[in-house]
């Protein structure tokens, strides 16, 4: 962890991302062999415990119980060397677990190529009712995409009684923080979800081949940054949200915009709905429509993504058809070429560059 990633070590992303949503006198860093190294790089503004023994995850969630024994709250555990996880993940995570008033709801990514994670489980439902470990694994459960990749957010008054309970596991007789979670399913507590899609962001760091490709990330991100756009205004008018594509129109105001109507729609319990999406011909219409689904998704919420342009009023009629919560379609509208227009609106949303969505 106190590997040099670009200008910074290892550990202080995963630092850094912990202080967009708390002071530094409420992180707490679990440490074990060569802890005075981190202590040094780290400085004095954090709180340090020690973890004697290096028994497993949930053995180093556990040495906190002394301490925030006490506190009725939500606690936010990320590792030490997964450094590469986008602020906005987090915040979508503790977004998911507040909305959807969970007992623990972990972070999950869908992939296209091997890592050496533990695979979702899920029933026809699709509620998580299991991790399996790449370990324990059989060659089917490995087929499985979708990863456990390792940050949560758990109600602190269920996760310490949870850990006490804990056995050690017979691959390697480490307590993992994973059997906590089965635990906790197998108790009919709600255990929630939310998955982001960015894989880049899963990439941990156990190797020299992994820092590696942690490097190549890094240096594709300051080539491709994501805007920090959080002032940005998303006005709406007659026909919807629309902006100058580049400007108000951007891939960050659209996701602002589907999280705002992904909390609508769990806060009305119409998740199951699920909503329909749509785009027409207009510069970057299909890759707005693309992102507003892999939020709405992330919000396991069910989306029918249309696979080619399609005007509003077929958009319109297939929410309707559907009975979607809502449907969005991404369009030009009667705007210049610079513009595009966002139009939604319960059971009809309609969505153009240049324009944007009720």
């Amino acid at each position: 962890m106190l590997q040099d990633l670009g200008d910074r070590k290892v550990v202080d992303y995963v630092v850094q991302n912990a202080l967009q949503l708390v002071p530094h006198e409420d992180i707490y860093v679990v440490v074990g062999r060569g802890q005075e190294e981190m202590r040094l790089h780290l400085g004095n503004a954090y709180n340090f415990i020690h973890q004697e023994e290096q028994l497993g995850t949930g053995h180093a969630v556990l040495q906190l119980e002394p301490i925030l024994k006490d506190l009725h709250g939500d606690l936010l555990i990320l590792y030490g060397d997964t450094p590469l996880f986008r602020p906005d993940s987090i915040r979508g995570l503790l977004n998911r677990h507040r909305l959807r008033q969970a007992e623990l709801t972990l972070l999950t990514e869908v992939v296209d190529r091997a890592y050496p994670y533990g695979r979702i489980i899920r029933d026809s439902s699709g509620n998580i009712i299991d991790i399996i470990e790449e370990t324990e694994a059989t060659a089917v459960v490995r087929k499985i995409r979708e990863l456990n990749v390792g940050a949560y957010v758990v109600r602190t008054d269920t996760i310490f009684p949870a850990l006490e309970k804990l056995s050690p596991s017979p691959i390697d007789c480490s307590y993992r923080f994973t059997d906590c979670v089965h635990q906790l399913i197998r108790s009919g507590l709600k255990v929630e979800t939310y998955q982001t899609y960015d894989q880049d962001e899963v990439q941990g760091i156990n190797t020299s081949d992994d820092l590696a490709s942690a490097e190549f990330i890094l240096k594709k991100r300051l080539f491709q940054p994501h805007r920090l756009e959080d002032e940005d205004r998303v006005a709406f008018g007659t026909g919807g949200w629309r902006a100058i594509i580049g400007e108000g129109f951007t891939m960050h105001n659209v996701r602002r915009l589907s999280q705002a109507l992904a909390n609508e729609i769990t806060r009305q319990g119409q998740e199951r709905r699920g909503v329909v999406i749509g785009f027409d011909r207009r510069f970057l219409s299909d890759r707005a429509a693309e992102t507003a689904a892999e939020v709405f998704a992330g919000n396991d919420i069910p989306v029918i993504l249309l696979t080619e342009d399609a005007p509003t009023p077929l958009i319109t009629y297939a929410t309707t058809l559907q009975n979607s919560a809502y449907g969005l379609a991404f369009t030009a509208s009667h705007n210049p070429p610079e513009w595009l227009e966002s139009f939604s609106r319960r059971r009809c949303a309609a969505a153009r560059r240049g324009d944007s969505t009720d």
